[in-house]
């Protein structure tokens, strides 16, 4: 699918994923708009945090305390990571002003962005299917799922090294938090 500019690519995708982000691209507050990515990204990752949750809650319920250490390990790697994204600096400064930063620049972090999105999907889909596994299916199953956290702490750490290093000196308020 060919856009014809930035701006219409980010609305498109952000209309499909971030309810009420269409309001703030209209106003051209982006870094507000930034936030409202960020937040339903927290949102997506607190609704993978249930589900792994419930399904700590199943196997107890079911009489198994089989690999509930590994469960908790997993939903302590995901508070730190939905921690990292909810109190990441608030936008940056003129990320969307094509004066101060080239389109190719906010592709790659469209592209980030994108990417967080789709590895929260597939997280999602993991810990709702690791619920009802037995004994025996849940150990590799939670070995996939600590892969797909280990990739979402990556992309978060990829998209902070790509915004400092492409981003015009001042731009990322606090360059150790923002993503």
């Amino acid at each position: 699918m060919a856009f014809k500019s930035l701006a219409k690519r980010l609305e498109m995708w952000a209309q499909e994923r971030v309810p009420l982000l269409r309001t703030y691209l209209k106003q051209e507050n982006l870094r507000d708009a930034d936030k409202l990515i960020r937040d339903e990204l927290v949102r997506r990752l607190d609704r993978v945090k249930e589900a792994l949750e419930g399904a700590k809650q199943e196997r107890v319920d079911r009489g198994s305390l089989l690999h509930l250490d590994k469960l908790d390990r997993s939903t302590s790697k995901l508070d730190g990571l939905m921690h990292q994204v909810r109190f990441a600096a608030r936008g940056y400064r003129g990320i969307f002003d094509p004066e101060e930063v080239g389109e190719e620049v906010l592709v790659g972090l469209l592209n980030f962005d994108e990417k967080l999105f789709a590895t929260v999907e597939a997280l999602a889909a993991e810990a709702k299917r690791v619920a009802g596994l037995s004994d025996e299916e849940l150990a590799p199953a939670l070995r996939a799922l600590e892969g797909q956290l280990t990739a979402l702490d990556q992309t978060l750490d990829e998209r902070q090294q790509y915004a400092t290093d492409k981003l015009p000196a001042g731009s990322c308020p606090d360059p150790g938090k923002a993503i």
